[in-house]
């Protein structure tokens, strides 16, 4: 059972009370930032709860025992507030958040629930975010997944390849950029096609400056070098922009030997035993010695 606030409890006896909801949301880099669907700004354990950016309460959906519940919130996009930048940066991904009832004549006020952003979604003008339980995070996977497949990134402290020589990064500069991703580029012509694929793009200059991104596909034709991003950039890229790429890896035993020669530090089961162990059939040969599941 809660404990409500003297001046809460007096002003819903009163049969007057006016009530608001408001939200506290924290960033994992600590910014903190107030929203409330009152018509006016409240003041809330320090931090000021702005009414302009029209935050409402969605649906919720809580649960007994240990299942998550789940809530959502909409508000406007506001170059004071939530920015679409900012959403796209990922910056709200993993945020904190505690909703409260406030009476705004006293400033009295009850936590109704906290909960995590799982999403942040631009719908138009306006942003939908998606908010898990507490409890949620007993539902996530923990550990490592077995996969023939490496799963560590290349050159990281798993990884522990050096790629930091000029055979696996390049400086290059964007001449033309498209609406689908592709950036034709200078800089990269000594390298194969498909070099660059699965690897990371590091923009150094322009409008994106300092921003990370993941290359599609590297390609040579008779227009010179194109990289495809993953995502389009967050910004307009512009000719003349400046970025380091990493080349890339397609995360195999194969590759991480012949390519980078760092097998020592494959990070993946290339042994595990595939879907198509299931479909082989009963071996009929002769020889019993586990050799060969076929017969000969």
């Amino acid at each position: 059972m809660r404990a409500l606030p003297t001046e809460l409890v007096a002003a819903i006896d009163s049969g007057a009370a006016r009530l608001a909801t408001a939200w506290i949301l924290t960033r994992r880099d600590g910014t903190r930032l107030g929203f409330t669907d009152h018509d006016r700004e409240l003041v809330l354990g320090g931090v000021t709860c702005t009414a302009a950016t029209g935050w409402t309460a969605g649906a919720a959906d809580s649960e007994l025992g240990m299942k998550a519940g789940t809530a959502t919130a909409t508000g406007a996009l506001d170059a004071a507030a939530i920015t679409e930048a900012d959403i796209a940066a990922g910056l709200y991904d993993g945020a904190a958040v505690q909703a409260w009832r406030v009476e705004w004549t006293s400033g009295a006020a009850i936590s109704l629930w906290r909960g995590t952003v799982a999403r942040l979604v631009r719908t138009g003008a306006a942003f939908t975010a998606e908010i898990e339980g507490p409890l949620w995070a007993l539902e996530r996977a923990a550990g490592r997944t077995y996969s023939k497949l490496c799963d560590a990134a290349l050159g990281d402290g798993r990884c522990r390849a050096d790629v930091s020589g000029a055979a696996f990064n390049s400086a290059g500069a964007v001449t033309a950029a498209s609406a689908d991703r592709r950036l034709a580029v200078l800089g990269l012509d000594a390298f194969a096609p498909g070099w660059f694929g699965a690897g990371m793009l590091t923009w150094t200059t322009g409008a994106n400056a300092g921003t990370v991104q993941g290359v599609a596909a590297h390609m040579v034709g008779e227009a010179g070098v194109v990289l495809v991003l993953e995502e389009a950039a967050l910004r307009p890229v512009a000719a003349g922009d400046g970025f380091n790429v990493l080349a890339g890896c397609d995360k195999r035993f194969s590759t991480c030997g012949g390519v980078f020669d760092n097998l020592a530090n494959f990070q993946g089961f290339p042994d595990i035993p595939g879907d198509d162990y299931l479909a082989v059939n009963a071996a009929t040969a002769p020889r019993n010695d586990g050799s060969s599941r076929r017969a000969e």
